[in-house]
C-alpha cells in the first residue's frame, strides 16, 4: 500500500515574476490526489459519457465543486473554459476541448498512487473497463497508464501520464499529472481523440512549480 505523506503544498501560481499569485491555499498531497481522482471520475467521465458541459454537472455529495478558473490560470492556449476544483488554490484544473474530450491536470500528489485510486474508482463503477497500459517508463519517475472500455457501442479511453520530481526532461519541483477522458464511436463524430500529454515546460512557463 502506498502511504501519503502529510505534506502541504502552497498553491501560489504566478504568471511572470512581477505578477501576483492567483490563488494561495494550503493543501495536503492526499487532498490534491483525491480531488484529481474526483475530477476524472465525477466530472470528466460523466461529461463525456452524457454529453454534458462541465458547467452543467452537479458535484456528487462526496466531491468538491468546481468553479471557473481565474484569467491567469486560464492562459496557456488550451481550448475551452478552464475550471478548477474549489478550495485548492487552482491546483487541479479541468477543461473540455470538445464534447468528446475532457482533460484534468494538477501538480503535487504522488503520481502512481493517484492513478491507482482512479483505476480502482473506475473498476468499482464500470465493470467492463480494463486497464490496458500499466507499465512504467525507462525513467521510473515517469508513469503512463491507460484504461479502456465499451459502453452502448462507444469506446472510452482514460489516458493518464505523470512525472515525479526529477524525471527526465522535466523542470517542476513537484509531481505533474494529467488525465484525458475521450470517446469514439456512433454519434460522436470522432474516430478517437488523442490523449493530451503534460507539457512540463509549458507548465513551468505559466509559473507552476
Amino acid at each position: 500500500m502506498t502511504m501519503f505523506r502529510s505534506v502541504s503544498l502552497v498553491a501560489a501560481i504566478t504568471i511572470g515574476s512581477s505578477s501576483p499569485a492567483i490563488g494561495v491555499q494550503t493543501a495536503t498531497r492526499e487532498a490534491v490526489s483525491e480531488a484529481f481522482a474526483h475530477a476524472v471520475t465525477d466530472y470528466c467521465m460523466p461529461a463525456v459519457m452524457q454529453g454534458d458541459a462541465l458547467a452543467d454537472l452537479s458535484a456528487p455529495s462526496d466531491s468538491q465543486g468546481i468553479e471557473q478558473a481565474s484569467a491567469s490560470r486560464s492562459r496557456g492556449g488550451a481550448p475551452g473554459t478552464v475550471w478548477v476544483i474549489s478550495g485548492l488554490g487552482e491546483i487541479v484544473a479541468l477543461t473540455m476541448s470538445d464534447p468528446n474530450t475532457c482533460s484534468v491536470d494538477a501538480y503535487g500528489p504522488p503520481v502512481d498512487a493517484t492513478f491507482d485510486r482512479i483505476a480502482a474508482d473506475i473498476a468499482s463503477v464500470h465493470a467492463g473497463f480494463v486497464e490496458i497500459d500499466t507499465g512504467r517508463q525507462a525513467d521510473r519517475r515517469q508513469f503512463v497508464r491507460r484504461i479502456e472500455g465499451e459502453l452502448d457501442g462507444r469506446h472510452y479511453t482514460v489516458s493518464m501520464r505523470g512525472n515525479e520530481p526529477g524525471a527526465r526532461g522535466t523542470m517542476s519541483r513537484f509531481s505533474t499529472l494529467m488525465a484525458t477522458v475521450s470517446v469514439s464511436g456512433p454519434d460522436t463524430g470522432e474516430a478517437g481523440a488523442a490523449p493530451v500529454e503534460p507539457d512540463t515546460d509549458a507548465a513551468q512557463a505559466e509559473g507552476k512549480p
